[in-house]
């Protein structure tokens, strides 16, 4: 077989070439040539030349080695006793190595000469590493775990991914969102297209002022299912901007993310799908409501990176757009459910009633409709509220399931006339009545 030699780093291989290789120690191996499946990436460099020697093998009966065994390592004498002429060695059914312990086996033909540019690992992990150094795109899908094992990279992604999610979204009143499971992706020319950019970034803003500029931020896009897989391998396209929202870009023809993760939301189609990605904004134009008219569709600003619109105190954009994907690398996929939070209703007249999921009546929220799930009250029924029930004065039993909010204890509440809904007006503090103080009007 043709088998690749590591001839190592800025060496003359003269001597390789017209001697032929030497045995050398090869540890639990023994004493012989070693041929490895896969480069040793920790002793490539990237500022000399790196050599390999492709060389014609006689592998002969070649058996596998473990290198768990104990005992001798393998020799000449061991191998003919058992008629074997080299050992190989496999790692979760993987080829690694080949080993021959006769120079006479080796037969040098080329040697190849190559260079090296260094690879930006973005979350820096197992499954990054093995797929970089294959070249093969992979993906896998993360959930929580409520153990927490040492040195799982795969329950420190999933975190790292729902943290980011949880973080910067915007509490919803009454609503609910967990992440149900995470989709990681590694696509090795999109790190390498994105690496080049941190590379290119990182010599054009240099010092503390540049820290901004050249450092990547998390940011949130909303597409529809169906793009996920060709976005995760191929990265987004410029042709497609503004065919699912019909808009050529209100702030230029570009790619658009938002910091926040619900603001992303509000687009992407019914079966929508939250990717997280990495985004190069480098030196970013401000964006403004009033240039909307004059910036739609246009291209970059000249002298910027990025343009961005609506930035908080610390600076934190709702919307980032992009022009050049090589600034794109999508990482995540994050699966989530939205659940309703139920509570329970208001107290007595000027009691401190909640609204669902808890929250005071009198936190100043807007007023909105009480919806009553369960037993209809009469027309001509009154009823009042006392402690978390609601008594008919029928004697029955409303018992409301579901209540959105609560009027403000003591105050007139002016419910909308129409079937089936209630106006009345609170007697004040302490007095046993609350809102539906009056009667039922059809």
């Amino acid at each position: 077989e043709i088998l690749a030699y590591d001839a190592g780093v800025g060496k003359d291989n003269e001597t390789l070439i017209n001697e032929g290789l030497q045995l050398a120690d090869c540890g639990k191996l023994g004493k012989g040539i070693e041929f490895k499946n896969q480069l040793e990436l920790t002793q490539v460099s990237c500022n000399r030349p790196n050599y390999l020697l492709l060389c014609e093998v006689l592998l002969g009966n070649s058996e596998e080695f473990s290198l768990s065994k104990r005992g001798k390592p393998p020799n000449v004498e061991s191998l003919r006793s058992r008629h074997c002429d080299s050992v190989f060695i496999q790692e979760h059914g993987r080829l690694v190595n080949r080993v021959v312990y006769k120079s006479g086996q080796v037969l040098p033909k080329w040697l190849v000469e190559y260079s090296c540019k260094p690879l930006v690992r973005v979350l820096d992990n197992p499954m990054e590493k093995e797929a970089l150094n294959m070249g093969k795109s992979m993906s896998i899908m993360l959930q929580s775990q409520r153990e927490a094992e040492a040195g799982d990279f795969k329950d420190k992604l999933f975190r790292l991914a729902e943290s980011q999610f949880l973080r910067q979204k915007h509490q919803q009143e009454g609503v609910k969102l967990t992440v149900t499971s995470v989709n990681y992706f590694v696509t090795p020319k999109l790190v390498q297209a994105f690496a080049a950019k941190v590379r290119e970034f990182g010599a054009k803003y240099k010092g503390g002022s540049g820290k901004k500029k050249r450092n990547p931020i998390w940011t949130f896009h909303s597409t529809d299912k169906k793009n996920v897989v060709s976005i995760m391998q191929e990265n987004f396209r410029l042709d497609m901007v503004g065919e699912s929202t019909r808009c050529a870009g209100k702030f230029g023809s570009g790619v658009y993310f938002s910091e926040f993760p619900d603001y992303a939301l509000r687009y992407g189609g019914k079966d929508k799908a939250l990717l997280v990605c990495y985004v190069l904004q480098g030196k970013s134009f401000p964006c403004t409501r009033q240039m909307v008219k004059t910036m739609m569709g246009a291209g970059l600003q000249e002298g910027f990176d990025s343009h961005h619109y609506d930035a908080d105190e610390d600076g934190y954009g709702k919307e980032v757009c992009v022009f050049n994907t090589d600034q794109i690398l999508p990482v995540f996929e994050i699966n989530y459910k939205e659940e309703s939070r139920q509570g329970e209703s208001g107290g007595a007249g000027g009691g401190k009633g909640t609204r669902a999921g808890g929250v005071p009546a009198s936190s100043g929220l807007p007023l909105q409709a009480m919806h009553m799930i369960g037993t209809a009250a009469a027309a001509s029924s009154t009823t009042q509220s006392s402690g978390n029930s609601t008594v008919q004065s029928g004697g029955g039993l409303a018992n409301p399931t579901s209540v959105i909010s609560s009027a403000p204890a003591g105050g007139a509440a002016q419910w909308p006339r129409g079937r089936g809904q209630w106006r009345g007006r609170g007697r004040g503090r302490g007095q046993g009545r609350g809102r539906g103080g009056g009667r039922r009007r059809r």
